[in-house]
């Protein structure tokens, strides 16, 4: 269903030039990669992306998006706060749970009912082997022969999940990595360093990471990682919703695959003909070690797949906003 159902292309254009493009799509490509916006192609419901360079970090992967929502700003918020991947098998998102603003152990009870497919086999196998994955030093000395995995990944991702709680990303113990010891505070510092005008337009949420953000809502998952699964650890963190919304859903945590992921949102309410909307830009910077080895056309073809899984999910995502 596009987005013009209830009004003409040709209104929506005159009304976009006067009421989208004044301040929201200036204020877009000032900080973005954007430089233009196809805004027949938003209309017409389409998510548009844009070529972005290799990073220079070797672990860094990034991609940009923006596409309109037909809802209000309240409403669009809202969507992409409680949308769940899970209900759309072709993601490979196998679980999803919430976590109280203290975590319990309580929230992590289904981390042991984890479906039975492929991509489980593969991490609760290299488990049983030992292959702790990415965790610490400390984490991985109780993986032992016998574990009882299930109580194993709960208790894991309890107390990584209480730190965040407690303290943001400064007490996040660090991963132990092939003899690396990695920080997610440095890996984001790594993204960011690249993204000057993305770490200034979202300067107070990005500066309050590793002390007390303002967090919306904590949650865990289990996903599809490049064939095998992995558990992460993820918090939206975002002030309530005023004439904007800025937010960070920061996946802090994941026990393989990556180290970080950053997806970051601005929104802005428009109005179209007679009805509401927003228009939304979106950024995900990810840290993965499988790309630090890769250089010319493997790394573009890293870019790539990364950009065209986040545009089916943002694709499937919009489909579920237009029928709500």
């Amino acid at each position: 269903m596009k987005f013009t159902r209830f009004i003409t292309i040709a209104a929506l254009m005159i009304s976009l030039r006067s009421q989208l493009y004044a301040d929201p799509i200036s204020e877009l490509t000032s900080f973005s990669a954007f430089k233009s916006v196809d805004r027949r192609k938003l209309i017409e419901g389409e998510a548009l992306t844009v070529h972005l360079p290799a990073m220079k970090f070797a672990r860094g992967l990034s991609t940009q998006f923006c596409y309109l929502v037909p809802a209000s700003l309240q409403k669009t918020v809202e969507l992409h706060e409680y949308w769940n991947a899970t209900q759309h098998p072709e993601l490979k998102v196998y679980m999803h749970g919430a976590i109280s603003p203290k975590p319990l152990l309580a929230n992590f009870i289904k981390v042991g009912r984890a479906p039975d497919n492929d991509s489980t086999r593969a991490l609760f196998s290299a488990n049983q082997k030992l292959e702790s994955g990415q965790m610490s030093k400390i984490e991985a000395t109780f993986l032992k022969p016998g574990t009882n995995l299930g109580n194993f990944w709960s208790d894991l991702l309890w107390r990584r999940a209480g730190a965040f709680a407690s303290d943001g990303l400064s007490q996040e113990p660090p991963y132990a990595f092939n003899g690396e010891t990695i920080r997610v505070t440095g890996e984001i510092e790594q993204l960011l360093n690249e993204q000057p005008k993305i770490r200034d337009q979202f300067k107070s949420l990005v500066e309050s990471l590793s002390q007390m953000p303002p967090v919306r809502q904590m949650y865990w998952e289990l996903a599809d990682v490049e064939g095998t699964a992995a558990f992460s650890l993820g918090a939206l963190c975002a002030k309530d919703p005023t004439d904007t919304w800025q937010a960070i859903d920061l996946h802090y945590y994941a026990s393989g695959g990556y180290f970080v992921m950053m997806t970051f949102y601005q929104m802005w309410p428009i109005v179209i003909g007679a009805e509401h909307g927003t228009l939304v830009w979106r950024c995900d910077l990810l840290s993965a070690p499988s790309v630090a080895d890769l250089h010319g056309v493997e790394r573009l073809a890293s870019d790539n797949a990364m950009a065209k899984e986040i545009h089916q999910t943002i694709d499937i995502f919009l489909k579920d906003a237009r029928v709500k």
